[in-house]
């Protein structure tokens, strides 16, 4: 009889009498075989071997009276956690059904001081690997694990624990990993929990300091968990569901984005110097930046505070990341790895439009409901900027196929983005007035505005630049958008 023969007759003598008062030799046991367990024939064996899993298991969840050591129940986890690495029927042996997955996260939920760490990532890792490549367990612990409001728990009452965090979002991420059904499940059939869960991932990685390894690793596991979403193209799903529902009432979208004012010529520097003096008994007003929440409510109960928020500037700053290592557009190349559809493109541009018909001025001079642009709102602005000026450059093999599809009468990507008024939003922004430019370069606190301003404009000319490449349509509404505008300022 072989030393792994022995030690494993030897435990399962012990807990099939159910002898815990020999707690040393268990312990002894579950040690040797924790060691032997690293090699994938001897897991292989202490699974197959009669009722060792269930033992083990068993032992765990019938401790009502805490006989068993938490060294005994340390172990135990853990040689669980070695015997289903690589194989699938130790995985469904361990979460053959849902008592084992609740008592488990039960356990997770028990664990709430920091002293106990361990045991909760001990049951974490059991989890993880459990569930790796495997469709059966991975469908039985989110049962447990999402639908009924779990996994928000977790991440809520470890919030200020980078290292339980990360174990959290590494789960998610195993479970979502190639499933639609389950992201679907998390972006819309039960959209409202799976809003409080992403927001929880979202807000994680601002509460540890950039330059520590805590929030390197959480950002890691984040952007692992929305670039699953967006491969999926969930990204307009999940833009929306960020977004504030009774916004669309009050800024309806252009029909034509250069029918907006600053395309118009129609607020010019005389119009912003005549409300700036308007507004000179109001100090808080002229000194805040446009947008500023600090205005007076009473003063203006018609107005809305932007359109866009924190967490959806986060999606964007997610995305405009993720299209920067891979730039091809998915209906066009077929690649696993990229993020951005056509789909994608187009909502994009449709975003802009509406917020470029937000009134950008203190004092509305258009209509008594337009909303006022916010500080997110300018930073969506950018950001999608940012995206365009990245997804518009195209890959080699985005190049190829161009010819194919213009050979067919099919529109390719940039052709799609001038028709949709991409160029228009572009040309207008550039020659738009001092105060939007202050007003985008405020986006964030960088002191260095005028830096700033060069790094915005530099990307709305790469886009310009990008989407007249190769293409005369497009070169053609470039110069007609610079004219039509050069026109626009010298007839003010």
């Amino acid at each position: 009889m072989s030393k792994l023969q022995e030690i494993t007759l030897s435990l399962l003598n012990q807990l099939n009498n159910n002898n815990n008062e020999n707690g040393e030799l268990i312990i002894s046991n579950l040690t040797e075989l924790l060691l032997l367990s690293k090699e994938l024939s001897s897991r292989e064996y202490i699974g197959n071997e009669t009722n060792t899993i269930n033992l083990l298991i068993k032992s765990l969840m019938i401790d009502v009276d805490g006989v068993v050591s938490n060294k005994q129940k340390l172990l135990s986890l853990r040689l669980l956690r070695n015997l289903c690495a690589h194989l699938p029927l130790n995985q469904e042996r361990i979460l053959s059904d849902d008592n084992t997955a609740q008592w488990l996260l039960a356990q997770l939920q028990a664990t709430t001081d920091n002293e106990n760490d361990i045991v909760f990532i001990a049951i974490m890792q059991l989890l993880i690997n459990t569930i790796a490549s495997n469709q059966n367990t991975q469908t039985t612990l989110w049962r447990n694990l999402f639908k009924v409001n779990v996994i928000d728990l977790l991440l809520k009452n470890n919030k200020d624990n980078a290292n339980r965090l990360q174990l959290v979002h590494m789960l998610i991420y195993n479970l979502i990993l190639n499933s639609t059904e389950r992201i679907d499940d998390l972006v819309v059939v039960n959209s409202a929990l799976g809003k409080s869960v992403l927001e929880e991932v979202l807000c994680t990685i601002e509460r540890f300091d950039q330059d520590t390894d805590e929030h390197d690793q959480l950002f890691h596991w984040s952007y692992l968990i929305f670039k699953c979403l967006y491969q999926a193209e969930k990204f307009v799903d999940l833009y929306k569901l960020f977004g504030d529902e009774n916004f669309a009432i009050t800024t309806p979208q252009l029909k034509d984005i250069r029918n907006h004012p600053i395309f118009q010529g129609q607020i010019s520097s005389n119009d912003n110097e005549n409300d700036t003096n308007n507004n000179n008994n109001n100090n808080d007003d002229d000194d805040n930046p446009i947008g500023s929440n600090d205005r007076d409510e009473e003063e203006e109960p018609d107005h809305l505070e932007g359109r866009s928020n924190k967490y959806q500037i986060s999606l964007l700053n997610l995305l405009d990341a993720m299209v920067n290592k891979q730039k091809n557009v998915k209906d066009f190349v077929p690649d696993c790895d990229a993020v951005i559809s056509v789909k994608c493109c187009e909502y994009l541009v449709s975003e802009l439009s509406i917020l470029y018909n937000i009134d950008f001025k203190k004092k509305s001079e258009l209509t008594s409901t337009m909303t006022r642009l916010n500080e997110h709102d300018f930073g969506a602005i950018y950001f999608i900027f940012k995206i365009f000026a990245n997804v518009t450059c195209y890959t080699d093999e985005m190049l190829q196929i161009v010819p194919q599809l213009h050979a067919f009468k099919q529109e390719d990507l940039n052709t799609m983005l001038r028709k949709k008024g991409l160029i228009a939003i572009c040309v207008g922004t550039l020659h738009s007035n001092p105060e939007i430019d202050h007003s985008l370069r405020s986006q964030t606190s960088d002191p260095d505005t005028k830096s700033k301003d060069k790094g915005f404009k530099v990307e709305i000319i790469k886009i310009l630049g990008n989407l007249a490449f190769r293409n005369k349509r497009n070169q053609d509404e470039v110069c007609f958008n610079n004219k039509q505008k050069d026109n626009n300022n010298n007839n003010n």
